[in-house]
């Protein structure tokens, strides 16, 4: 056993020389080094040490362990702590988890060094730690405790949050108004109050313009320390400006719970002199060797005093203008002055010059133009002198206008006539002096005389105060003329055949002038009144033409003779004479007055020419077919097209439609436009109706009920027409059974709108047994209505009747007429199965028409014989027995007379 323990001690002493933590006081860990010994040894002294005297939290800081025994080589420890964290220096340990341990043992005495960083909050914090000592023999000195451990004094650590305090010297900081273009400066200090040092992240302005800061110390400001803030205005316009310095840093204060603490905010005005005046000074016109005076003023509106240097003016032109009284060169805010100034122009034209005034203070002042015209009249002749052609012996009446083509008035002093002899044909009316503004033109009246056919001219002079041409010199020019008439082309117009009532034959005559002056048409007279002439000219210019229109309109069918005579001013040849004739002609327009179509099958059309006649002597002309149809049911085929003037004495023909697309009637208006005149448009009215028949059965089915055998039951439906057209039935075709039949009728045959026909059907059983049977009726139109058939056949009831039994009903055993055929007279015998009451006995033709009737009353079971009355008819018929209305039985009879 003991050398079991050695051994064990043995593996402790040699597994560890790498370190090993858990071994502290720190709660959860082992207590101590147990593996050497099991309890601690003074011998053995451990100490954590720092030169830090305050701890902040989330600050790092330096520390030591030592390891001490006197009796003891080598040592080693195992750090550890509660809330803070640790780092291992360079001399020997390690991080192993959250624990610090040494990396190999080390010579005794020894020393460890290690950093702790403190918790981000504050409180109390713990560093333990546990050291050993041994003798490195490797055995524990045979496992008798001589390896000595201890645990070091905790070292209790007080974490303290850091008093980082920045204080700004001032809260606000006013510049007040100052002049824009300027630059100011404040300043103001920023002091760290607290335990530490504050790391200031920036110092700015939000805006930064115009307010600027500057720094002078540096990023990181130690406690109780502070630097010198410089704030600058540095306006560029007018107006208040707010800005605001934002000190951003980790001061403990630098929170939303005390802004002002960490903001400047900084205000300022900037003002300057407003140079407020015209940029123009526009004098307008001045006559050239006239003055004009205007003053352009001046404003300061801003808030600043304007400083002025003295005006002068510049350019080209700058001799026309000159300065007549000086501005005030200190303006103070809301003050104005203002400068004299004059305009003197030399020459008619515009002018321009440059006022030029300068402002201090960085003041813009703009640029003034000065500008006038220099004015002056100006004689301008707007309309041609030559007064034209005048006739011999007359006067004409003339004019020139003259106008100011200048911009100053012109005044017209007179105006005189010169030129040898011709200038005594020309005169002014009036007095030849005005004052014509400008722009403006006066008209002046002259008369031209002239005294025989030739030209004349003179000169006029224009006297007035064009300082360019003060006797401004025109030629005047007039003819002297006289008409004449030249023989019409044609002594005779021929216009023809024209229809009365259409519009009226035109002809073209020309009226000359081979004179030299105008010739004047005094009057055309025309005759008869079926001639007239249009568009006469008044006057026909020299060797000109006159256009004439003479028109001939008949108002009655025959020849027509009359005279055109004209009238002028021509002395020589003052009247001129034309014959003219011509042929009226009559059309005669033919229509009929109604088209009727009748009745017409629904979904059929039916055609139909329509004739056009003229019976008249002339052509009649179709401008134009209308057709009026608000049902759709008439058509008007296309050849109207080649039909468009029918000839005196022929007739053309139209072809018309009319579509029975509907069950109703239908009406229309052909419409037929001529060149007829007041009787242009004839009209056609248009009938026709859709019609179609309607077939309605009386019965869906028959049924027959139960019938003896070898006997014949009849029974009877109604067709009825309810359309509007004949209906025609081709065929009634019976299918299924062959015991059923038709007994009527037996061909085909047509029931009239309204009106309706019986059939009659026949069930004949054979044999006992169900007999079913389909009767189809087949119409035209084609529509196919059915009756569905039914019977019931029994066994035979008597085979020794006698005659023709053709029908026998359920109430009757047997139906016979004796003697058969039928002669005058004749008796009916009936077996009757059960009695009846109220019977009648009822007479039909072959075309199944009620003929006759008579009462029989009632009759008791068994067979009866009942006299017949027979009707005066002859041939093929029906009896047939009713009791209380219901059909009990049919008998076919012939009767012969």
């Amino acid at each position: 056993m003991f050398v079991t323990v050695l051994v064990i001690a043995a593996q402790y002493a040699t597994s560890h020389s790498g370190g090993m933590t858990g071994q502290t006081n720190k709660s959860g860990d082992g207590q101590g080094c147990t593996c050497h010994c099991a309890n601690s040894n003074s011998n053995t002294t451990v100490t954590i040490s720092t030169n830090a005297t305050s701890f902040e939290a989330g600050q790092t800081y330096s520390f030591t362990i030592s390891v001490s025994n006197g009796n003891e080589v080598k040592g080693g420890c195992d750090i550890a702590v509660q809330s803070g964290t640790l780092a291992a220096g360079a001399d020997g340990l390690q991080l192993s988890g959250t624990q610090l341990t040494h990396t190999s043992p080390k010579t005794l005495p020894a020393t460890w060094s290690f950093t702790y960083t403190a918790p981000s909050t504050a409180g109390t914090d713990t560093i333990f730690a546990a050291g050993n000592a041994v003798n490195n023999d490797g055995g524990n000195g045979g496992g008798n405790c001589t390896d000595q451990w201890n645990f070091a004094s905790k070292f209790v650590i007080n974490v303290t949050a850091p008093q980082r305090t920045l204080v700004l010297s001032r809260n606000s900081i006013a510049f007040g108004s100052r002049r824009v273009g300027g630059s100011y400066t404040d300043t103001m200090r920023i002091s760290s109050t607290g335990n530490a040092t504050v790391a200031i992240s920036s110092q700015s302005m939000k805006t930064a313009n115009p307010i600027t800061n500057s720094v002078t110390g540096s990023a990181n400001l130690s406690a109780g320390s502070s630097e010198t803030q410089t704030i600058t205005f540095a306006p560029t316009s007018r107006g208040s400006f707010t800005d605001t310095l934002v000190v951003a840093s980790d001061a403990n204060n630098n929170n939303l719970a005390s802004p002002t603490r960490q903001t400047v905010t900084v205000t300022g005005t900037g003002v300057q002199a407003i140079f407020n005046g015209a940029n123009t000074v526009n004098f307008g016109s001045v006559r050239v060797g006239a003055t004009k005076s205007l003053t352009y003023s001046i404003a300061n509106t801003g808030d600043d005093t304007l400083f002025l240097t003295a005006p002068s003016i510049t350019g080209s032109n700058a001799g026309a203008f000159s300065i007549t009284s000086q501005p005030t060169l200190t303006i103070p805010p809301g003050g104005n002055t203002s400068v004299g100034i004059q305009f003197a122009p030399l020459t008619k034209q515009q002018l321009t010059a440059t006022l030029s005034l300068t402002a201090s203070n960085g003041v813009s002042v703009p640029t003034i133009t000065l500008g006038g015209t220099g004015t002056a009249p100006i004689v301008t002749i707007l309309s041609m002198t030559d007064l034209g052609t005048g006739r011999v012996g007359g006067t004409r009446n003339g004019s020139i206008q003259i106008s100011n083509g200048g911009d100053a008035d012109l005044n017209i002093s007179s105006i005189t006539i010169s030129n040898q002899a011709q200038g005594s044909k020309f005169s002014f009316t009036g007095s030849t002096a005005a004052v014509i503004t400008p722009n403006n033109s006066t008209v002046f009246q002259m008369q031209y005389s002239p005294t025989s056919e030739r030209t004349d001219s003179a000169i006029i002079t224009i006297n007035s105060d064009d300082i360019t041409a003060p006797s401004f010199k025109a030629t005047v020019i007039g003819e002297g003329g006289l008409p004449k008439m030249a023989p019409l082309q044609t002594d005779t117009i021929k216009f023809g055949d024209v229809r009365v009532g259409a519009n009226a034959q035109n002809f073209s005559l020309q009226i000359k002038n081979n004179g030299t002056y105008d010739l004047v048409v005094n009057s055309i007279d025309v005759t008869p009144s079926q001639f007239t002439v249009v568009g006469k000219p008044s006057t026909v210019a020299p060797k000109g033409a006159g256009q004439v229109t003479l028109k001939f309109a008949p108002t009655a069918a025959g020849k027509v003779v009359g005279t055109i005579i004209v009238h002028g001013d021509d002395v020589n040849n003052p009247v001129d004479t034309v014959y003219v004739s011509g042929n009226g002609t009559i059309s005669n327009f033919d229509i009929p007055s109604g088209i009727s179509f009748g009745d017409q099958k629904l979904n059929t059309s039916k055609d139909t020419l329509i004739k056009l006649r003229n019976l008249g002597t002339a052509p009649v002309k179709i401008l134009q077919y209308g057709l009026t149809d608000p049902s759709n049911g008439f058509q008007l085929f296309s050849d109207t097209a080649a039909v468009r003037q029918i000839n005196p004495h022929d007739s053309a023909t139209i072809k018309l439609r009319f579509n029975a697309f509907k069950e109703q009637s239908f009406s229309g208006t052909l419409s037929i436009t001529t060149d007829e005149g007041s009787s242009s448009i004839r009209q056609i009215q248009l009938t026709g109706r859709g019609v179609n028949s309607k077939l309605t059965i009386g019965v869906s089915s028959l049924d027959f009920g139960t019938v003896d055998s070898a006997t014949t039951l009849v029974k009877s439906f109604s067709i009825t027409n309810t359309g509007t057209a004949p209906a025609t039935i081709n065929a009634l075709t019976l299918t299924g059974s062959t015991e059923f039949a038709v007994d009527s009728p037996k061909t085909a045959f047509t029931i009239a709108a309204g009106g309706s026909t019986t059939v009659l059907v026949q069930f004949a059983p054979v044999s006992a047994g169900i007999a079913d049977g389909t009767l189809t009726i087949s119409s035209a139109e084609g529509s196919s209505p059915q009756v569905l058939l039914h019977g019931i056949g029994k066994g035979k009831v008597d085979t020794t009747q006698s005659g023709s039994v053709r029908v026998v009903a359920p109430q009757v055993g047997f139906v016979r007429v004796v003697p058969n055929p039928a002669t005058t007279a004749a008796t009916l015998s009936m077996g009757l199965v059960a009695p009846l009451s109220d019977v009648k006995i009822s007479f039909y033709d072959a075309a199944a028409r009620l003929v006759a009737s008579q009462s029989v009353g009632s009759l008791d079971e068994g067979v009866q014989q009942i006299p017949l009355t027979l009707p005066a008819i002859s041939g093929v018929s029906f009896v047939r027995i009713t009791s209380s209305g219901m059909l009990v039985g049919t008998v076919e009879i012939v009767i012969t007379r």
